[in-house]
Formats: structure tokens, C-alpha cells, sequence
């Protein structure tokens, strides 16, 4: 009876390990996008900057 209960119990902790590590791979996949997204964004906006005439200046024409 005693090695069924540690088998169990190491099962048992194994399965909450693969449960802990799938959500953890999950949130890290998002925040990885979340990244790639941002940084996309922010390639384009810095070629629309250097392509375009007037710039990016603080200087307010009346």
C-alpha cells in the first residue's frame, strides 16, 4: 500500500508542475507578442518620422 501512495503523490506533484509550467509558457508566449507588436508599431511610426517633411518638432506656427 505504501509505494501506491508515493507514486501518487509524486504523480500528484508532477501534474501540478505541468499545469504550473503550461500557464507560465502560455503568459510568456503573450508578453513575447505583446513585445513584437510594440516594437513593430514603433519601427513603422520611426519611418513615417524620417520619411515625412515637418517632423516630430515642438515648435507651435500661429
Amino acid at each position: 500500500m505504501q509505494p501506491i501512495m508515493t507514486n501518487m503523490a509524486a504523480l500528484a506533484v508532477a501534474l501540478l508542475y505541468y499545469f504550473w509550467r503550461a500557464h507560465y509558457q502560455s503568459q510568456q508566449r503573450r508578453r513575447r507578442l505583446l513585445c513584437q507588436r510594440v516594437a513593430y508599431l514603433l519601427w513603422v511610426v520611426a519611418g513615417q518620422v524620417k520619411n515625412s517633411d515637418s517632423g516630430l518638432s515642438a515648435t507651435c506656427r500661429s
